[in-house]
C-alpha cells in the first residue's frame, strides 16, 4: 500500500513540473534540477512520515494486542496465586457410625471404672484411639492421644455424662450384649475367653508335637555351639537394654533387629535369620508387628504375644552355655552355671520355652515344668471365679510372706495346667494371688529397677530363697505391667523387660535361682488405675507362686 502511494504522488509532481513554461535550456535544466530535488525531498519527507504514522499505528496495535492477550493470563495468574491452597484430605472420614462407636466406647470406658462386673478390654481401648485419631484428623489436629481435659471436652460434644451409670453406658453398646443382664453378659464374656483358651490350648498341643524332636531323649542332633559368659555379655537390673524400643517400628530395620535377636538367642535363634521383619507371616500363621531387638511381638488371631529367649536369666556371668539344634527346628540347651548346677531347656521351634530341668551335680533331676505332656484343653467357663486376689508386699511382714508363699495356695481345681496355659490365660493364672510390689515403679518407657528400689525387696528375696530350698521345684511368674501410654505392642515388649529386670534384680541382690522364675510382660492389659494417662501406678511388677498351678500334673 505504501509503495503504491509513492508511485503515484511522483507522477503527479513530475507532470505538474512538465506544464511549467521554460525560459531557455540552461534554465530549464536548472529548474528541472531544482524542480526534482524539490520533488525528491517532499517524496522522502511524506515517506517518513508515512512510515512514521504506520509506525505509531502498528506499535498501539501490537500494545492494545498485548494488553488484550495479556490481561486474562496475569488476571490467571494472580487468581491462580491468590486462589485458596487446597485443604489436605483427612486420614479417614469421620462417618455418623464411627461417632456412635466412639461415644460408645467412651461411655463403657467411664462405666467400667466404677463396675468390676465391666471389662473396658485393650481390644476396645485400641479401637477408641483410632476413632479418636479419625476424630482428630477431622478436625485438622492429627493424634490420638487426648489432653484429660480434651477428652472432657470430646465426651461433652459427644453427649457422654462424665459420671454416667453403668447400665446407661451398656446400653449404648450397639452390640450383642447390649440386652444383656450382667450376670448374661459375664457368662458371655467367659465364653469367648473358654472359645480363645481353646484355641491356645490346640496350638500349643501342634507346638508340643513339633519339639518332640529336642524333647525326646538320646534324639541326634546337629552341630552343639559353647559359649562362656562374660561379664559384658550380662546384663544387670540398673542397666537400660542394649537395643531400644521403637512405638513405631519400621520394616527397612527389620534386618538389622533380626541380627541383634540372633545375636541375642545365639545358636537358639528361634527361626533363623530374616524370619523376623516386620510385617511378615511365619509357618504358624502368627504375623511379626515388632522386633525390639531381643523381643518380637507376633499378632495372632487378634491377640499379641512376645517371643523372646526364656534362658536369658540363666546365662549368668561365668557360666557355660551348650546349645544343640535339630532338625526341626527346636533346641536343647544346657547352661551349667559356676557352682556346678546345670541347668536343661528345651525349646520349640517357634521359640516357647516347653521344659526345664535343673541338673544337680550328683546327677540327681528336678522338673521344673513339663509343656511336652498332654494337657487338657482349659474350658474357663468351668473354673472357679475368682475377684483379684493380691498380697500388698508393702503391708505384709517378713513371717506373714514367708507363710503366704509356702502355703499351698491349691487352686479349686482338680487338675493340672502348663506353663504355656498359665502364662497366656488370665483365668488360670489368677487361679492364684498376686504379689503386688509398691516398691518398685519404673520410670516411663524404662525397665530399669534402681538399687534402693532393689533394696526394697530383701525380704521378697529371702522368702522365695527359703521356699526354693524348702522345694527346688518351686516355680515363680514375675510379671511386667505398663500404662496405657503407647501403641499395645509397644507395651508389651517393654513390660517383658520390666518383669526380666525384676528377675534379674533378685538374682544379683538376693541369690534367687534363676531357673526357678518365669518372666511374662501383660502390657497395658492389666491396669491398677484405669487411665489413659501416665500413671506410675500401673508401670510395675509383681509376682507369683505358681507351683500349684503346675504340680496337680507332676505329683
Amino acid at each position: 500500500m505504501t509503495r503504491k502511494t509513492l508511485k503515484t504522488t511522483t507522477a503527479l509532481i513530475l507532470s505538474f513540473s512538465l506544464a511549467l513554461p521554460t525560459t531557455g535550456f540552461a534554465q530549464g535544466e536548472a529548474d528541472k534540477k531544482a524542480e526534482a530535488r524539490d520533488a525528491q525531498a517532499m517524496q522522502e519527507a511524506q515517506t517518513q512520515k508515512k512510515l512514521a504514522e504506520e509506525n505509531k499505528a502498528g506499535k498501539s496495535k501490537k500494545q492494545a494486542e498485548e494488553t488484550k492477550a495479556g490481561k486474562p493470563k496475569k488476571q490467571a495468574e494472580e487468581t491462580k496465586a491468590n486462589k485458596p491452597k487446597k485443604q489436605a484430605e483427612p486420614i479417614a472420614a469421620f462417618t455418623r457410625q464411627d461417632r456412635a462407636r466412639l461415644r460408645e466406647l467412651l461411655a463403657l470406658q467411664l462405666a467400667a471404672r466404677g463396675n468390676p462386673d465391666l471389662r473396658f478390654s485393650p481390644e476396645d481401648r485400641t479401637e477408641m484411639r483410632g476413632l479418636i485419631a479419625q476424630y482428630s484428623a477431622a478436625k485438622g489436629n492429627p493424634g490420638n492421644k487426648l489432653s484429660p481435659e480434651e477428652m472432657d471436652a470430646l465426651r461433652a460434644e459427644l453427649g457422654v455424662a462424665p459420671n454416667a451409670p453403668a447400665e446407661t453406658a451398656t446400653e449404648a453398646k450397639a452390640d450383642p450384649d447390649a440386652g444383656l443382664t450382667e450376670q448374661e453378659r459375664a457368662k458371655r464374656r467367659r465364653a469367648k475367653a473358654e472359645a480363645k483358651a481353646q484355641r491356645q490350648a490346640e496350638r500349643e498341643a501342634r507346638a508340643a508335637e513339633q519339639a518332640a524332636a529336642a524333647a525326646a531323649d538320646g534324639a541326634a542332633g546337629g552341630e552343639i555351639t559353647r559359649q562362656v559368659v562374660t561379664e559384658e555379655d550380662a546384663r544387670a537390673a540398673g542397666e537400660e537394654f542394649r537395643t531400644a524400643l521403637d512405638p513405631a517400628p519400621a520394616a527397612a530395620t527389620a534386618q538389622k533387629d533380626d541380627n541383634d535377636l540372633a545375636k541375642t538367642l545365639g545358636a537358639a535363634a528361634l527361626l533363623g535369620l530374616g524370619a523376623y521383619a516386620v510385617g511378615k507371616m511365619l509357618g504358624n500363621g502368627d504375623q511379626v508387628v515388632a522386633n525390639t531387638g531381643d523381643r518380637v511381638v507376633v499378632e495372632r488371631e487378634g491377640d499379641y504375644y512376645v517371643l523372646k529367649d526364656d534362658d536369658t536369666l540363666l546365662r549368668q556371668p561365668g557360666s557355660v552355655v551348650e546349645t544343640e539344634r535339630f532338625a526341626d527346628g527346636s533346641t536343647r540347651s544346657r547352661v551349667t552355671g559356676t557352682d556346678g548346677v546345670a541347668v536343661e531347656t528345651v525349646t520349640a521351634a517357634d521359640g516357647r520355652v516347653l521344659r526345664r530341668t535343673r541338673v544337680m551335680p550328683d546327677g540327681s533331676r528336678v522338673v521344673l515344668f513339663d509343656d511336652t505332656r498332654a494337657y487338657q484343653p482349659v474350658n474357663v467357663a468351668l473354673l472357679p471365679e475368682t475377684s483379684a486376689r493380691q498380697i500388698d508386699y508393702a503391708q505384709t511382714d517378713a513371717e506373714a510372706l514367708r507363710q503366704a508363699l509356702l502355703a499351698a495356695n491349691a487352686p479349686a481345681v482338680d487338675r493340672g495346667f502348663s506353663l504355656y496355659q498359665i502364662r497366656n490365660i488370665d483365668a488360670v493364672r489368677k487361679q492364684v494371688p498376686e504379689l503386688t510390689l509398691e516398691a518398685v515403679n519404673f520410670a516411663t518407657g524404662s525397665a530399669v529397677i534402681r538399687a534402693p528400689e532393689a533394696a526394697a525387696l530383701s525380704t521378697l528375696g529371702k522368702a522365695m530363697r527359703e521356699a526354693i530350698a524348702r522345694n527346688p521345684g518351686e516355680l515363680f511368674l514375675i510379671e511386667g505391667h505398663t500404662d496405657a501410654v503407647g501403641s499395645a505392642t509397644y507395651n508389651l515388649a517393654l513390660s517383658d523387660r520390666r518383669a526380666e529386670s525384676l528377675a534379674q534384680a533378685l538374682i544379683e541382690y538376693f541369690d534367687v535361682p534363676a531357673e526357678n522364675m518365669i518372666v511374662q510382660g501383660y502390657g497395658e492389659e492389666d491396669l491398677r488405675v484405669d487411665t489413659e494417662a501416665a500413671e506410675a501406678a500401673n508401670r510395675r511388677a509383681a509376682v507369683r507362686r505358681i507351683t500349684p498351678l503346675l504340680q496337680m500334673t507332676q505329683r
